[in-house]
């Protein structure tokens, strides 16, 4: 009996009436394929992997004519009736998931009609292409840029390993992929900056296209010793916008190669000298912080519209006066109110700055504030709390100027404080703390000055006359 060719059983009477047998048709003819071994991962092979077999039905629908296994040598045969039919060699969801590996055609098409088909279907595991393209900046030339792939899951073979191409004219092609997921980069080459640097792409047929690289502009690398933002410029013209840098290296993609003005803005924390500085393509710019901000906070539990902070040495733009100062209220858990005066200003690194105080009615714990300004920002540098102090005010009727006025706490045989009046005859000393009872004495050469009864602190000015007094020597002879 031929293997190639299946009949079916037929049943014959032979008699002396009927000296012939019927004819006798072959039912099945056998058909062989081959599953190739070239390129298969390592630990894996074309023997003993199943092929599935499906026949054409009426309406277009496939019925399964079950599977066969491969030999030794992935070939596969098996019998079968004249029809439509198509084949798919399996390989598992590891191999899949894993290696990638899946074979090639699927399905396998073929036609029986009366005859066995030797070779038949032959399967190769698949490989896939991907390609992609760049697209650089108008007016900018686009160079062999390196773009490289690499699986996202599973473990392939180093030989399965796709080695970096160079996009050349802007395109690139990578041949002879395992079907699966990948990540596919392009190089920055240090100065060029992309709208994204890597897309995932997954091969599932013979040939795909990743989605496009979008050149946005180029890298400007900066050293900055504090963290700042920028303002960027073509050179001589407007400001294209503002980008936040960290301290150390950090790279910023501006839109075209250059040369751009880049300004240190801060925030209100440091100050760079020089605040702005020339960038090129290809160029690493520094930035320097060489002032800090130095803050602080006085609470009173009044709130007043003239208190300055005074400055020593002055601030970096020039200040050395800070102030009215605007209060915030804040109320406690009993009720009580609290105003805070909040200060800032900018002093230079490694400088001690006084700062003092002042407001008309108030009196203020500690008087002065010594700050050494770090390399950092210190907006807690000082605190000081404020509380109203005594202002005696006063003047002489009528109105002398230039009139000394001392005033004496008890006990005391020095002043606690002097002034004169002014062009108006008036004065006003203070504020002063509560150890009082304090005493008023007005003096000036050629008057005769006395308290006004009813009157605290005026004084009645009586100006003293004056005897000219001519001496003249008689000669002797």
């Amino acid at each position: 009996m031929n293997e190639d060719y299946n009949f079916p059983e037929v049943k014959a009477r032979i008699a002396p009436d009927l000296p012939r047998l019927p004819f006798v048709y072959a039912d099945k003819f056998r058909v062989c394929g081959r599953i190739s071994g070239d390129g298969l991962p390592p630990g894996t092979s074309a023997s003993g992997r199943k092929v599935i077999v499906e026949q054409g039905l009426e309406g277009g629908k496939w019925g399964s004519k079950g599977e066969v296994v491969t030999d030794m040598e992935g070939r596969f045969c098996s019998l079968l009736p004249p029809g439509s039919y198509r084949v798919r060699a399996e390989s598992t969801q590891e191999e899949q998931f894993t290696m990638g590996l899946r074979f090639s055609p699927d399905p396998a098409m073929f036609e029986i009609t009366d005859h066995p088909i030797a070779h038949g279907p032959s399967f190769t595991r698949v490989r896939c292409s991907l390609s992609g393209r760049l697209f650089c900046l108008p007016l900018t030339h686009c160079p062999d840029v390196l773009v490289s792939l690499r699986p996202i899951r599973g473990h392939l073979s180093p030989r399965d390993l796709p080695s970096p191409v160079f996009a050349r004219r802007g395109t690139y092609t990578f041949d002879g992929l395992a079907p699966g997921e990948y990540e596919v980069t392009v190089s920055s080459d240090g100065h060029r900056c992309w709208e994204k640097d890597t897309h995932t792409v997954r091969l599932d047929s013979a040939r795909t296209w990743a989605p496009p690289f979008r050149q946005t502009g180029f890298y400007a690398t900066i050293d900055s010793s504090h963290a700042t933002e920028v303002i960027f410029s073509p050179s001589g013209g407007a400001s294209q916008g503002t980008m936040k840098i960290s301290a150390g290296s950090s790279r910023l993609c501006l839109p075209g190669p250059g040369p751009y003005d880049l300004e240190a803005v801060g925030t209100s924390c440091h100050g760079f000298d020089p605040s702005r500085v020339r960038w090129e393509v290809g160029a690493t710019v520094t930035l320097k912080a060489t002032s800090h901000m130095v803050g602080g906070v006085i609470l009173s539990e009044d709130a007043v519209d003239d208190l300055f902070i005074e400055i020593e040495p002055a601030t970096t733009d020039g200040k050395s006066r800070l102030g009215p100062l605007v209060p915030s209220r804040e109320i406690g858990l009993s009720g009580t109110q609290t105003f805070s005066y909040t200060f800032s200003l900018r002093a230079n690194e490694g400088a001690v700055v006084s700062l003092r105080p002042w407001a008309r009615e108030l009196l203020f714990e500690p008087v002065v504030h010594l700050v050494e300004v770090g390399s950092d920002c210190q907006p807690d540098a000082a605190k000081f709390t404020a509380r109203r102090g005594i202002v005696l005010s006063g003047g002489t009727s009528p109105p002398v100027s230039g009139v000394t006025i001392s005033v004496f706490q008890q006990k005391l045989s020095e002043p606690v404080a002097s002034v004169e009046t002014d062009a108006d005859g008036v004065f006003s000393v203070g504020p002063l703390g509560e150890e009082g009872p304090f005493s008023v004495v007005a003096n000036k050469e050629g008057y005769i000055l006395s308290p006004i009864p009813g009157k605290e602190n005026w004084f009645d000015a009586r100006r003293l006359a004056e005897v000219l007094v001519e001496v003249v020597a008689e000669a002797s002879s």
